[in-house]
Formats: C-alpha cells, sequence, structure tokens
C-alpha cells in the first residue's frame, strides 16, 4: 500500500508562457512535496517549502532534468513521483490517484510506473475509480506518469544523451528487460497534448494535426529508430508496429502539416540516416543532440 505522505510531484519547466505557469502553480497545488526543475531562467516562485526548484538556468535536456528532479525526491523520501510536462493540466487530486493505485496494491509484481491516459478537452463525467482495473503495459510516457523513485534508482535513471526524445520508451524498454512492469489505468488525470495544432483539409477531411518543429521531429527518427530496431528480436510485434507508426502514420501526418514539404522531408531524411548510424555504432561521431539547440528551437 502506497501513501500520499510518500507522493510527490515533478514539473520541468522550459521558458513557460503565462498559461503554462498557471497551470503548474495548479498542479503542485495538489500535492503536499514536490520538485519543480527550470530548463531556463526561472521566472516564479513557490511558497510552499516542500516545493524543492532547481534552476539550471539553460536547457540541459529532458532526460538530465528528470533525472535531477528523480535524484530531489529521493533525498525528500518520496517513493511515488507523477511527472508532467509543463503545458499539462491535472484533473485528478493526488488522494484519488493514491486510491486509485491502491485498489489493486496485491496484484502488482514489481512495479516500476503507473501510467494514466490523457485527454485533449476537459470531460463532464468519470469513471468510478473502483471500475478501473490496471493492466499491463510495455511502454509508458512521462507526461501522466507515475514512478516508483527506487525503480529509477535501481535502473540508474534516464539516458541523457536521448535529450528529449524517445526518452520514456528507452526507459520503459530497459525497464522490462530487467523484470520490472509498468501497469496502465485507462483513466484520464490529464489535459495535454503535444504539439502545435494545424488545420488542414485532405481530400475533403477537415484534420487536426498536432505540429513539433524540423529539429523535433529530426530527433524523433533519430533517436525512436534505434530502439525499435534494436528490439526487434525481443518485442517483435511492438517493434514492427512502431516502425509502421514512424514510416507511414507519422511521415504522411507531418508532412500534412509542414508548411515547407521538402525542408521538412530532408529533416526526416537526417533523422532516419543517423538513427541507422546509431544503430549500427554506438560509438559514432555524429554531433551531440544539444548542437541542434544553439541555432534552432525544440517545440
Amino acid at each position: 500500500m502506497f501513501s500520499n505522505k510518500e507522493f510527490g510531484i515533478l514539473i520541468i519547466l522550459h521558458n513557460p508562457t503565462k498559461e503554462d505557469v498557471k497551470n503548474t502553480k495548479k498542479n503542485i497545488s495538489y500535492f503536499k512535496s514536490g520538485i519543480l526543475v527550470w530548463n531556463s531562467k526561472k521566472i516564479f516562485s513557490v511558497k510552499n517549502p516542500l516545493i524543492r526548484e532547481v534552476e539550471l538556468k539553460k536547457n540541459l535536456g529532458q532526460a538530465k532534468a528528470l533525472n535531477i528532479g528523480f535524484e530531489e525526491a529521493l533525498s525528500m523520501n518520496i517513493n511515488l513521483l507523477l511527472t508532467l510536462d509543463q503545458d499539462s493540466k491535472l484533473i485528478e487530486k493526488s488522494e484519488n490517484l493514491i486510491k486509485i493505485i491502491n485498489l489493486y496494491s496485491q496484484k502488482y509484481i514489481n512495479p516500476a510506473c503507473f501510467s494514466f491516459t490523457s485527454i485533449t478537452s476537459p470531460i463532464n463525467k468519470k469513471e468510478n475509480p473502483k471500475e478501473i482495473r490496471p493492466n499491463l503495459c510495455l511502454t509508458s510516457i512521462t507526461a501522466g506518469s507515475i514512478y516508483l523513485t527506487s525503480a529509477w534508482s535501481k535502473l540508474k535513471g534516464f539516458k541523457n544523451e536521448l535529450f528529449i526524445e524517445g526518452i520514456d520508451t528507452e526507459f520503459s524498454i530497459r525497464a522490462k528487460k530487467n523484470k520490472f512492469n509498468f501497469y496502465k489505468f485507462s483513466h484520464p488525470i490529464i489535459i495535454h497534448d503535444a504539439g502545435i495544432p494545424i488545420k488542414r483539409n485532405f481530400l475533403f477531411f477537415d484534420l487536426v494535426i498536432r505540429k513539433h518543429s524540423d529539429i523535433r521531429t529530426y530527433l524523433q527518427y533519430r533517436n525512436n529508430l534505434p530502439i525499435f530496431i534494436r528490439h526487434l528480436t525481443i518485442f517483435p510485434f511492438w517493434s514492427f508496429k512502431s516502425l509502421f507508426n514512424l514510416f507511414i502514420k507519422k511521415f504522411f501526418l507531418i508532412l500534412v502539416s509542414t508548411d515547407n514539404i521538402s525542408k521538412t522531408f530532408l529533416w526526416i531524411s537526417r533523422g532516419i540516416y543517423h538513427g541507422l548510424i546509431e544503430t549500427l555504432n554506438k560509438r559514432n561521431n555524429l554531433k551531440k543532440q544539444e548542437y541542434f539547440l544553439k541555432k534552432n528551437t525544440v517545440t
């Protein structure tokens, strides 16, 4: 059984908008303790002494910031840590989350993470927590997931070199290979959707697509491709499905949403090429991913 006293929240901040600041302040108000890690210059403070703030002043990457946050959580005796993006809106209080997790405490085998679903707009009716059952899952995204800090410590954290893309996927796969389990509840706890919404008309259909920058797209291909290919023999169904989504579904949506197809296509091609190099040779001369932040913005 888990206690609300050992439950905390971690939010990584990078040049937050006014809306992000508003969301962050509200999200942390649901918790007795937590950590804010600033991957940019700090622009506001929290009065709660049990909320630690770490100012890095510059962007060291999502992975590095997450690891710093988890280290702080361990020093604060936080056992369960909810990770959120700065634009996430939490719609479930910490007490209810603990209650949902504890309902099935006897069924968990070596858990490392409890993940929940997200929605893109507010809802009026929620499911009864007693009707929610956890299912084993292979991977989970960090936004809206609750990690056991002890598992994070045994797995030696997230991979800093991945910087921003593929961090959660790589960690999930590594956890599974080390006999840890991820449990997912089909219950929304946050309002969140990554990327900038873009409206497009395609074959008489009105589409709303979440768009990322070309640099972010490049990193998605560069980082995820090696993960999928290296685990074809271990998790074949998941790997083939992920590769299909990367080369068919995601490729189509990216090209439909871009304003410059040729430029975006070149970044995708570059990401695939570098991803294959990473797959075949871990020790390579490719530029570190933070290099691209010097001249570009990753969104």
